[in-house]
């Protein structure tokens, strides 16, 4: 079963969209303006961190919770296992990053364990690290 532990989340981060439905809940989400976040579009973009149980009250301009560094949930959008590094998918979701193949894509964690099977959909428990994100070169 996935789980949470130690984090650090980023205090004053509001919704750039609305993030109230629990299919955003654990996925990766990007800087869209000043202090305000969205669910990450691209392989390609840089996360911030993983949203956290959003609630009714996280429609457009309302403040959520995003964990930065630290033991998180995330949404897998393929079969992972652990030990892979991880980054977003082109829906939020953790996606496998393979060095010297994923170039243009960042780096931002580790899976730690996969919970319910290895398939695309479950949760995963993920070491990340948005403040330092590295290319997959």
């Amino acid at each position: 079963m996935a789980y949470e532990g130690q984090q650090f989340s980023i205090p004053g981060l509001i919704s750039g969209e609305d993030l109230s439905a629990s299919t955003v809940q654990f996925k990766f989400v990007k800087l869209s303006a000043d202090r305000t976040v969205v669910v990450c579009t691209a392989a390609t973009d840089v996360p911030i961190g993983v949203l956290q149980a959003p609630t009714p009250t996280s429609a457009t301009g309302q403040p959520v919770t995003v964990c930065a560094i630290g033991l998180t949930k995330v949404q897998a959008d393929a079969s992972l296992t652990y030990g892979m590094a991880i980054g977003t998918s082109a829906d939020g979701q953790a996606d496998r990053k393979i060095a010297g193949t994923d170039t243009t894509e960042y780096v931002v964690g580790q899976v730690v364990e996969v919970a319910g099977g290895t398939t695309a959909a479950n949760y995963i428990t993920a070491l990340i690290n948005c403040a330092a994100p590295r290319r997959a070169a």
